[in-house]
């Protein structure tokens, strides 16, 4: 075991692919892992924005900007543990929309699955008005809402500031300006 806390266990081996070139990896342990949250928080009058985290991440030595993530605990469904690790990470509470299926992290070098659980946080709810996190006492961390049509420049401008970005984050911002420009520029392929 190389890493262990209450948060997240990592143990690691050296393999040899087919080059016979040694590569770090980690075993697979079955099932799906962890759970991704895509957060949008809605609020009359408001902008909708998706909520995400500034932390400091000691593996990388750099801050990051990622979505609400955590591991799925013993006898606790995907749905549940999305529930729990939004409120202990932003103190907001939400409901799960989608759950997507088990995806492979890094298939190159790691075992692990996660879900990415899309969930809403309806800002009106007085349980959401005074949010208590866990997340920005044990981390120094910071909760952001962002809006949606602004999240790609935002997050280009967080790279600009040399922060590390959450890969899944950056795919679905592209992912919406892209649909964007093609709902606007093309046809249906229904047509």
């Amino acid at each position: 075991v190389l890493y262990d806390t209450s948060w997240q266990s990592t143990m690691d081996s050296v393999n040899n692919n087919s080059n016979n070139i040694s590569r770090m990896s980690q075993p697979v342990t079955g099932g799906t892992d962890r759970v991704s949250l895509l957060v949008f928080y809605n609020k009359p009058l408001y902008h909708e924005c998706v909520v995400l985290l500034k932390q400091y991440n000691s593996n990388l030595n750099n801050y990051t900007i990622e979505m609400p993530t955590g591991v799925i605990e013993d006898n606790e469904t995907p749905e549940l543990s999305a529930v729990r690790i939004l409120s202990e990470q932003t103190g907001y509470i939400g409901s799960v929309k989608t759950v997507g299926p088990s995806l492979s992290d890094t298939p190159c070098s790691s075992g692990q699955y996660s879900r990415i659980i899309s969930m809403r946080v309806d800002g009106s709810d007085i349980k959401n008005s005074t949010v208590k996190s866990n997340f920005t006492h044990d981390t120094n961390g910071k909760i952001l809402l962002i809006p949606v049509e602004e999240l790609l420049d935002k997050l280009l401008a967080f790279t600009e500031r040399d922060y590390r970005i959450d890969s899944k984050i950056d795919a679905f911002a592209i992912g919406l300006v892209k649909g964007k420009a093609t709902k606007k520029n093309i046809r249906s392929c229904h047509s």
